[in-house]
C-alpha cells in the first residue's frame, strides 16, 4: 500500500485528475498514510485526501471516518432487499458508491459474500 501510495497514486492523479502532484510533500503523505495505519480512513480514501492537499483544502476526517462493520452490514441488508436478484458485482458497486473512501472494498466483499448466495 505505501509503495502504491508513493509511486502509482501521484501518477494516477496527474493523469485522471490533471493535478499536479509534485505538490505533494512527504509529510502530506505521511500525514495521509498516517491516518491509514492508525484506522482513521480506508485505503479507498488515501487519494481523495491526497488531492485534497493538492489543491490546500482542509481535510475534514469526519467526511472519510471508516463506517462500523454493524452500520455495513445493515446497509448491505437493505440494499439486497430493495434490490433483490442482483449479482454481488452490482451489489458492490452500489455500496462502495455510498462509502466511497469510508469502507474498505475488501471488508464490502467479505460480508456481502454472507449476505448474497
Amino acid at each position: 500500500m505505501i509503495a502504491n501510495t508513493l509511486i502509482n497514486i501521484p501518477k494516477e492523479i496527474k493523469t485522471r485528475f490533471n493535478l499536479d502532484s509534485s505538490k505533494l510533500t512527504s509529510e502530506d503523505f505521511q500525514e495521509v498514510l498516517g491516518y491509514l495505519n492508525s484506522g482513521k480512513i480506508a485505503k479507498e480514501a488515501v487519494i481523495d485526501l491526497l488531492i485534497k492537499k493538492i489543491k490546500n483544502e482542509k481535510i475534514d476526517l469526519g467526511h472519510f471516518e471508516s463506517v462500523s462493520e454493524t452500520e455495513l452490514e445493515k446497509e448491505i441488508r437493505k440494499i439486497i432487499e430493495e434490490k433483490p436478484g442482483l449479482n454481488v458485482s452490482a451489489y458492490m458497486g452500489l455500496i462502495m458508491a455510498k462509502y466511497r473512501g469510508k469502507a474498505d472494498g475488501k471488508r464490502v466483499m467479505d460480508l456481502l459474500k454472507k449476505f448474497v448466495k
